[in-house]
């Protein structure tokens, strides 16, 4: 447990509700995620209270067969997805030229390209979520976080939230996927409706871990801050500061293999790009070129069909970018600190003892390691693949894209109406 009177910060004392608020927010995340991934039988991985670990539990058969039966037969009463496979081959076959001219059959081919990427979508996370390797990795990254935790609260105590407004936005979009999904149900949109569950489990697991990322890089931090203000600092103030130094490069090589997971996942995430064109190409038609209906028509209408799928997925974007950028920040501000200590150590060195010469020697290597790992292996947020960072500049770019595209939807929608008339 870390000594007592370390952190003297008033505004670091008095926040006892963000441990409160921190701990159950992920314990609702965790367990949520968790009871709906076992519920739905489409993997191996199994909490152990006892061990506190996850481990690799096979599923009954009779329990997987009866669960895959359930989840063929709601996809079997899902019309739309049958329609958009026989439709996707239409434009190609021979004498359907004039399917081109019909703005409501370039939607229609649109909406069932859209279906083909989600289908793709689908397979790909229940490849994942039923291959063994796949489990097997993840089970010893999440006990690797475990661990990491329980090492956390020895060395550093209870963690606070960091970010607020991150768990704000999280918690918007899980009213929006929950309005989407109610919205679907009435349309027997299974299909889709299994895709976001899919995709929201994986999203969920993944902001859990954000969170606790931020926590971790912020409590390093705040000590170094209470380590700069001591005088002359004792040999158990930077003994600490070693751990916590060794602590990060653990936490820096667990995140880099979080990413290897997590790269496909948000391959996904981006490719919702197609829904967000089909959504804001919609509102952008109705608000420009539908003049029967009143503003308050238009809202209700909005708010009906088009709120979940215009702004869930800009949320997943937004959550991902601004802790890129939060975790930036952070970092930018833990090497600063290390500096400063390093330049101190140079100057009381002379003033130490013989013993604690040794410790600043460890310090001065272990922060030449620190810095290399920096530079080569900083913590951020990746989506394609490792050289794309998904920072609030990238975000900006993505939604920038979403509105030209959209209204290039629009403007190819008109013209067909226009040379229908003609």
């Amino acid at each position: 447990m870390p000594e007592s009177g370390s952190i003297v910060d008033p505004l670091y004392t008095n926040r006892k509700w963000h441990q409160r608020l921190l701990r159950w927010s992920l314990l609702g995340i965790c367990w949520t995620s968790y009871i709906v991934y076992r519920g739905l039988v489409i993997g191996q991985i199994k909490y152990d209270l006892d061990l506190n670990r996850f481990v690799i539990y096979p599923r009954y058969i009779r329990t997987k067969l009866f669960a895959r039966a359930l989840l063929l037969t709601a996809i079997y009463h899902d019309y739309l997805l049958y329609f958009s496979f026989i439709l996707v081959f239409l434009p190609l076959l021979p004498g359907t030229e004039c399917y081109y001219v019909d703005n409501k059959a370039f939607v229609v081919l649109f909406v069932s390209i859209i279906m083909q990427v989600l289908f793709w979508n689908t397979a790909q996370m229940l490849i994942f979520l039923r291959s063994l390797t796949w489990n097997r990795s993840f089970v010893q990254i999440a006990n690797e976080v475990i661990q990491v935790v329980a090492s956390m609260k020895d060395l550093m105590g209870p963690v606070h939230l960091e970010g607020l407004y991150l768990l704000i936005i999280f918690g918007l979009l899980l009213i929006l996927a929950a309005l989407h999904i109610i919205t679907m149900i009435p349309e027997q949109r299974f299909f889709i409706m299994f895709n976001l569950v899919l995709l929201m489990i994986f999203f969920s697991v993944y902001v859990a871990y954000q969170l606790l990322l931020l926590c971790w890089v912020a409590s390093f931090t705040r000590y170094l801050e209470f380590y700069l203000r001591q005088p002359v600092p004792n040999k158990k103030q930077h003994s600490k500061l070693l751990q916590i130094m060794r602590l990060y490069s653990r936490i820096s090589n667990n995140h880099f293999r979080i990413t290897k997971l997590w790269l496909p996942i948000s391959r996904m995430i981006f490719s919702d790009i197609l829904m967000l064109i089909i959504h804001w190409g919609a509102v952008f038609k109705c608000i420009l070129f539908n003049h029967e209906m009143d503003a308050w028509g238009k809202w209700i209408w909005l708010l009906r069909y088009h709120i979940s799928g215009c702004l869930a997925p800009l949320l997943r974007m937004l959550f991902i970018g601004l802790c890129s950028n939060h975790l930036a920040k952070l970092e930018r501000l833990l090497s600063l600190q290390l500096l400063g200590i390093d330049l101190r150590n140079n100057q009381l060195q002379d003033i130490m003892e013989y013993k604690a010469r040794y410790l600043v020697s460890d310090f001065t290597f272990l922060q030449l390691g620190f810095d290399l790992q920096l530079r080569a292996q900083p913590i951020r947020n990746k989506i394609m693949n490792l050289h794309h960072v998904c920072d609030s500049q990238f975000v900006l770019e993505f939604i920038i894209c979403l509105l030209l595209n959209s209204l290039n939807c629009v403007q190819h929608i008109m013209n067909f109406k226009d040379y229908g008339e003609d």
